[in-house]
């Protein structure tokens, strides 16, 4: 019986243990998770994000949006490149090409995310980058191949995706020279910050406005 005793109680100790080890902010229906995760989550205007200490908001984008899923934990944007820029990249295509027009020049990037156990933001360590264009005219598919592989050299010379050895080192000087020819790549990539450190998280009174900070710095900031 004391044995049995005792094996109940070990049993118990365990379960106890692991319940108060898990994240209250990724379960739902708990306190935590109703309090600051379901607010955070659904879509939002991006206003700040901040690249190279730079607004990116104030430069190559006129809008952004952000849509943060719970069941998959994915936070996903969408940057509308500023139209003085799609003018400029699109300029010599319209010489030879008049009719294209360029409605919308979108950067996708999306990532993990956490809210860990002290409250505060994380992105996850990898994320993925993608542009696409829409618009009209003839030969609009070719700008719009161009624009694409402009932006798969300028990854590969980022070094993401090149796989490892000789190769990935090859790959990369290769699509590094590419990129000398290519211009208005790399100021409509924007950065997260990665898994390096967690954002802590600012609501305003109503829940609208959500700022992600680092040392009372503003990394992103978003409203609805």
């Amino acid at each position: 019986m004391k044995k049995i005793i005792s094996l109940m109680l070990l049993s118990l100790m365990i379960i106890m243990s692991s319940c108060g080890s898990s994240n209250q902010y990724m379960i739902k229906d708990t306190a935590e998770y109703s309090k600051l995760t379901k607010e955070a989550l659904g879509e939002w205007n991006v206003k700040t994000i901040i690249s190279d200490k730079k607004n990116m908001m104030e430069g190559p984008f006129s809008a952004a949006e952000a849509n943060v899923t719970f069941s998959d934990t994915k936070i996903s944007f969408v940057f509308h490149v500023n139209p003085s820029i799609i003018d400029e990249k699109s300029k010599e295509w319209k010489d030879k090409w008049p009719d294209i027009v360029v409605t919308d020049y979108i950067v996708t990037i999306s990532s993990d995310w956490e809210i860990s156990k002290s409250g505060t933001f994380w992105f996850g360590d990898g994320s993925s980058l993608d542009i696409d264009l829409k618009g009209t005219g003839e030969n609009f598919e070719g700008f719009w191949a161009w624009e694409k592989t402009k932006f798969a050299a300028s990854s590969a010379a980022d070094g993401k995706n090149l796989g490892g050895g000789l190769a990935g080192m090859m790959a990369g000087k290769l699509a590094a020279a590419a990129l000398k020819t290519v211009a208005n790549v790399e100021n409509i990539k924007p950065t997260l910050p990665g898994s390096v450190i967690g954002l802590d998280m600012k609501f305003n009174a109503d829940k609208s406005t959500l700022k992600l900070l680092i040392r009372n710095d503003v990394i992103l900031e978003f409203t609805r």
